[in-house]
């Protein structure tokens, strides 16, 4: 009794290929929907920085006090960088939209490992063997470019 029971709830609980299939699909919507809301804020950035000042304010004043913020903050950060480190940027985020969403997923999570290690640390990390066999090679130059330009900052 106490077998069939358990086999029961084996039976409940196991996964299909469907399932698998469906939950699979299921996760590849949350990341697309996650990228097309981070290329819509990153849009508005953009918008924001052709807009002259009385355009913004008058832009900014219908949105939500917290995305106001957000942007400004966004605003401020750019309009430091110097047009080549502008397209710079550019360039590197293109590069990371167009990657894959699990690739995506993979490059964030390496780049917030690197942001916590100091800067010699990054180095060896980003020359490692794991680092050489668990990313291509465009992967590791954005992992290399975003990692060297924090290094720079510091």
């Amino acid at each position: 009794m106490k077998l069939l029971f358990t086999v029961a709830l084996l039976g409940l609980f196991a996964m299909s290929p469907a399932d698998a299939q469906i939950r699979a699909k299921a996760k590849q919507r949350i990341l697309e929907k996650q990228q097309q809301k981070q290329q819509k804020q990153d849009d508005a950035v953009e918008r924001f920085l052709a807009m002259t000042p009385a355009e913004r304010r008058q832009a900014l004043a219908q949105l939500p006090a917290a995305r106001q913020r957000q942007i400004l903050q966004r605003l401020k950060a750019l309009e430091l960088l110097s047009e080549d480190e502008r397209n710079s940027l550019r360039g590197r985020q293109q590069a990371f939209t167009t990657l894959p969403p699990v690739r995506r997923q993979a490059v964030r999570a390496e780049l917030q490992n690197l942001r916590r290690m100091s800067r010699e640390d990054r180095r060896r990390r980003l020359g490692s063997d794991e680092i050489k066999q668990n990313f291509s090679e465009d992967e590791r130059q954005l992992l290399n470019d975003v990692a060297g330009q924090q290094a720079d900052q510091e």
